[in-house]
């Protein structure tokens, strides 16, 4: 009787898997452009996913930001914001030598489908270091002596320099080592893109520095609870709300069942810093 009650309550779940869900909330902000996003990632050994909601409010052309542009547009007539709200969702499945990413469109019943090299993959996490041609790395990161509590998380303020366009301008990280289950997320991501890359000829010489250094700001100073990004002009801030573990069917990343493959819409691919995800 016991197992006829297990086997139901599985068939029931969907033989469901645990996973660690991090909500957060990303904000980009620009002279003519503001978004506000809400993310749900769910990670798994071998998966992401991501499900977002997203207001864009635009006001204006960003031509009418540049100098030249000024004079010959100051006598337009004027532009009220215009305000747009999108969903979506990215699923990604990490393979040997491969990400398989699928961009959902609920609206449409449809998705895409895009392979990545494993180097896209931690493009974001080797920003945060130094490596020689002998593949030694080491974070470059200053800490401050800045602290504030962030959610119900206490963290501290570090500073790294990003290379933008060939000039160095400030990032802004805020860390803590209060969550444990954030370190873990961050554990599984870095596993699942050393998956893909490590076979990658061009990565792997700079693999083993990578993991160390990795190691090493996991133990000075634990995980992303939020940053500030200068890209372009604009600043985006993403800050994490809320992270725990749940439960959820195996299909639960998989394509639903229904929908067609369609080509790309570059619009659905979401801004990443992964932990400071995109890292994580």
């Amino acid at each position: 009787m016991r197992l006829l009650v297990l086997l139901l309550t599985l068939i029931g779940l969907g033989f469901s898997i645990p996973v660690i869900l991090i909500e957060k909330e990303i904000t980009t902000k620009s002279n003519f452009h503001e978004s506000h996003r809400k993310v749900k990632l769910y990670m798994a050994e071998g998966y992401e996913k991501e499900v977002w909601e997203e207001k864009t409010i635009t006001k204006g052309s960003p031509l009418g930001q540049l100098p030249f542009m000024q004079n010959l547009m100051k006598n337009a007539p004027r532009q009220e914001p215009q305000s747009q709200v999108s969903k979506g969702e990215k699923i990604t499945h990490f393979k040997k030598g491969k990400a398989v990413v699928y961009f959902i469109y609920p609206d449409k019943k449809a998705y895409s489908r895009q392979e990545l090299q494993g180097r896209m993959l931690i493009m974001g996490f080797m920003m945060l270091l130094d490596c020689d041609q002998r593949g030694r790395c080491k974070p470059k990161m200053e800490p401050t002596n800045e602290r504030k509590k962030i959610g119900r998380w206490k963290a501290r303020k570090v500073i790294v320099r990003v290379n933008m366009m060939g000039r160095e301008v400030p990032a802004y990280y805020w860390f803590t080592k209060d969550s444990k289950l954030l370190m873990e997320a961050d554990r599984i991501s870095m596993k699942n893109i050393l998956k893909v890359i490590e076979d990658d000829p061009k990565v792997s010489p700079f693999l083993r520095g990578a993991k160390e250094a990795f190691e090493e700001i996991k133990k000075k100073y634990g995980s992303v609870v939020m940053s500030e990004t200068p890209v372009m002009g604009s600043t985006t801030v993403e800050v994490v709300r809320s992270v725990k573990r749940v439960n959820v069917p195996k299909s639960f990343f998989k394509v639903p069942k229904g929908y067609s493959e369609s080509s790309p819409q570059m619009p659905m691919m979401p801004p990443k810093n992964h932990g400071g995800y995109r890292q994580r």
